[in-house]
């Protein structure tokens, strides 16, 4: 059995008392409330409808590597440089023009995408901005993501 004295421990305190207490910061950026910018994703084919909080700035493959309820079903499986078409989304009309029109290159993938449409977009190609807040996609059904 391990015994401790009463010495013993009055010197492990004293030595305990006599370090210099290291204090640790951290700084991060807080985003306010104000900052986040909501997203919505529905996948009928699922019956699921989803809504995520993402910054200025990101991608949706962003979003898919830190949400795996989003990355379920958008896999962005080339790792968002637009050389697939499975993050192929409908953009809703309102928020078509804020999107902005795609570059050749995507253009390319979304031939080759399931039921492309007018308003078909590779979402590891949507940079999100607050004038995208509130923004709803449509996973097209025929997306073959993961199953």
């Amino acid at each position: 059995m391990f015994r401790i004295s009463r010495f013993s421990l009055r010197a492990v305190s004293e030595m305990a008392l006599a370090q210099p207490r290291r204090q640790f910061h951290i700084s991060m950026p807080i985003l306010q409330y104000s900052d986040m910018i909501y997203v919505h994703f529905s996948v009928p084919h699922h019956k699921k409808s989803m809504k995520f909080e993402a910054k200025d700035g990101e991608t949706l493959y962003d979003l898919t590597l830190r949400e795996p309820d989003l990355s379920e079903h958008f896999e962005c499986a080339c790792g968002g440089i637009a050389a697939c078409s499975t993050c192929h989304v409908y953009v809703e009309e309102s928020f078509l023009n804020k999107v902005g029109e795609p570059e050749e290159f995507e253009k390319d993938m979304i031939d080759i995408a399931y039921a492309p449409k007018a308003n078909s977009r590779l979402g590891c190609q949507i940079q999100l901005n607050k004038s995208l807040d509130g923004m709803v996609l449509t996973v097209p059904s025929g997306s073959k993501n993961h199953f």
